[in-house]
């Protein structure tokens, strides 16, 4: 039997940390949006609905409602391009974001630590600590998401 490589192992419980995801923020996949600054910066942002390079020079130059940090507007315009106004694609993105970064600190801490199981028990806390729920379940809070996978 051939036991997998550091690397290939670190890529499965990367992936694995992704999927679950699935565990603690099922639930909210089906809340709809939120009424507090969903409305604002996805149901009425013209911004993201379309691929256009206006609004990619929109994003890119100027702040919305007083934030600068365009990548999480990319991340609503590649969810509106692909699933226009469905708030459950939405939500599921921002559950892959949350995964994402908990595969990072997986890395992070592996690379500290050089201990495997701490890794992924870090891991596993950052999935399940409440402090993230917000960021996980409101769509517009997703900017905290993708500032923490950069």
């Amino acid at each position: 039997c051939l036991l997998p490589g550091p690397w290939q192992l670190n890529t499965l419980i990367f992936c694995l940390s992704i999927l679950a995801t699935a565990v603690p923020y099922a639930g909210d996949l089906h809340l709809g949006f939120f009424r507090i600054d969903d409305p604002q910066y996805v149901v009425g942002n013209a911004w993201i609905q379309g691929v256009t390079w206006e609004h990619v020079r929109q994003i890119l130059s100027s702040p919305y409602y007083l934030n600068y940090s365009p990548l999480h507007l990319f991340s609503y315009m590649l969810d509106h391009a692909i699933a226009g106004l469905n708030a459950y694609a939405f939500h599921l993105s921002n559950n892959l974001w949350a995964g994402v970064v908990a595969g990072f600190v997986y890395l992070v801490t592996l690379a500290l630590t050089q201990h495997r199981p701490t890794a992924i028990a870090a891991a596993l806390l950052f999935l399940v600590h409440p402090v993230h729920v917000e960021a996980v379940a409101w769509i517009s809070s997703r900017k905290d998401l993708v500032a923490a996978a950069f």
